[in-house]
């Protein structure tokens, strides 16, 4: 093999090192996503449920 193939095959072994950790770090992104929509949506259903309140209450 020349010295550039045995180059690229460190350079490839090199970036496969990285994969797994670039998997964690998806899969953190993912779940904070589903975190944030999921307080998103909360926080607008409470806004609903109590903007209803103070409608009544005001008698609007």
């Amino acid at each position: 093999m020349t010295p550039e193939m045995h180059e690229r095959i460190a350079r490839l072994e090199e970036e496969v090192k990285d994969i797994p950790e670039m998997k964690r770090e998806l899969e953190a992104l993912k779940r904070f996503k589903i975190t944030v929509t999921t307080l998103w949506a909360a926080t607008l259903g409470l806004v609903g449920f109590f903007g209803e309140k103070i409608k009544k209450a005001m008698g609007l």
